[in-house]
């Protein structure tokens, strides 16, 4: 199963209540990351289980990302510790948060 669909699935089998508290201690940035591949409805369903400041800056890093050049391993990690905060795992330590512009002409591969 692809990272957003284990994603999507943990949502929906857990009780509403531990997922927003798991969702609202995940960082802004790594729950962006892990939205990243998800259609707009499958993100507002998610978006709608946090407090409304913590989905404006979400949705603002989202913003941010579609602009950047994101690596596929930055994306899997990110979606991994989102992951594990749901499950109740210990997730790994976030790398560094430095994000590096797209180049023009470039797509995400």
């Amino acid at each position: 199963m692809s990272p957003d669909r284990t994603l999507l699935s943990v949502i929906a089998t857990n009780d509403r209540v531990h997922v927003q508290n798991a969702l609202m201690t995940v960082s802004d940035r790594d729950l962006a990351l892990a939205l990243m591949c998800l259609i707009d409805r499958e993100r507002s369903m998610v978006l709608q289980r946090i407090s409304p400041s913590k989905a404006r800056r979400v949705h603002a890093e989202v913003v941010l990302h579609q602009r950047l050049h994101i690596e596929y391993r930055q994306y899997h990690d990110a979606i991994q510790r989102v992951i594990a905060r749901l499950r109740g795992e210990a997730a790994a330590a976030r790398a560094g948060s430095y994000l590096r512009p797209r180049r023009p002409g470039v797509t995400n591969g």
